[in-house]
């Protein structure tokens, strides 16, 4: 079941790994009904001017935000980031430069691993070169990322959709699943506490945990400085979404919510995810100290 919300806090435009640009991401939400929208692209800020400035053209309350990439017992995790203000916007950019260093090197790996898997030995230069050059051409000056090298499979006739580049080449475990070396769960929270950010785990439930790991990897954020839980993510069980909102006030961590929209779909959209319970105060909420 979906729902119709007036605050999604986790949103991603073409500057990462959206399909939108960040004026169309604003407008869209702006249509959907959303009125407090945090642009939270991967690792970056690069969509920020112009969704701020489509923004202010609409009335739509846009916040500063992120989703910073770490590890955590050698497991991917992300922290959304939420900028109350503009006045540490430099300290932020700061932290993040590492990030898109990281990035940068793991898609150029991610090209040299499709190719070695693609093509014969005297073929692959020639082949990464031109995965590198076209998936470039997607990102447009923009974060690479796996969904730009997926389309570029297709172009190239490897596989028919994304979801099969996915499947085959580019999922996890797959040949194109670069691991990057990323900060620690502590430090990228310790950082982003410095920065002046609220700090958010992002969609807990996705990182395929037992009850019990889950519980000490939130216990290990709260213990780094992290301050807020993301109870909804998309479209998930209300069983989980209680779940979540029981861990949180256990820990006595900020709920925060979105759609991790990243292009229009039937089963996700921005404004559009699952419902929140009507238990949760305003206290408890995020938005009672973004506002």
């Amino acid at each position: 079941m979906q729902a119709c919300h007036t605050s999604d806090l986790h949103t991603h435009s073409r500057a990462s790994d959206g399909t939108l640009t960040p004026a169309e991401l604003v407008q869209r939400a702006h249509q959907q009904g959303v009125q407090t929208l945090a642009l939270t692209d991967h690792d970056t800020l690069a969509g920020l001017a112009e969704a701020r400035q489509q923004a202010q053209s609409l009335g739509v309350h846009l916040l500063t935000g992120v989703e910073m990439s770490c590890v955590w017992q050698g497991i991917g995790i992300h922290i959304v980031a939420l900028l109350p203000n503009q006045q540490d916007l430099g300290k932020l950019n700061a932290h993040l430069i590492p990030q898109e260093a990281a990035r940068q090197q793991r898609a150029q790996q991610i090209a040299e691993r499709l190719a070695r898997t693609l093509a014969p030995k005297p073929e692959r230069e020639a082949l990464t070169a031109q995965i590198w050059q076209q998936a470039q051409e997607y990102a447009q000056g923009t974060s690479l990322g796996r969904p730009h090298f997926a389309q570029v499979l297709c172009d190239l006739g490897y596989v028919t959709n994304q979801r099969q580049a996915f499947k085959k080449y580019l999922g996890s475990g797959k040949v194109g699943d670069v691991k990057t070396n990323w900060p620690s769960l502590a430090e990228a929270t310790q950082g982003l506490r410095a920065a002046g950010t609220i700090t958010v785990l992002a969609h807990p439930m996705r990182y395929r945990l037992t009850q019990r790991k889950r519980s000490h990897l939130l216990q290990a954020f709260q213990a780094a400085g992290g301050q807020g839980l993301e109870i909804v993510s998309g479209r998930q069980e209300a069983s989980q979404t209680q779940q979540l909102v029981k861990e949180a006030r256990a820990l006595g961590l900020k709920m925060s919510w979105g759609s991790d929209f990243h292009k229009p779909t039937p089963w996700q959209d921005v404004g559009r995810f699952s419902p929140l319970p009507a238990s949760i105060t305003a206290e408890e909420s995020i938005l009672h100290w973004l506002h």
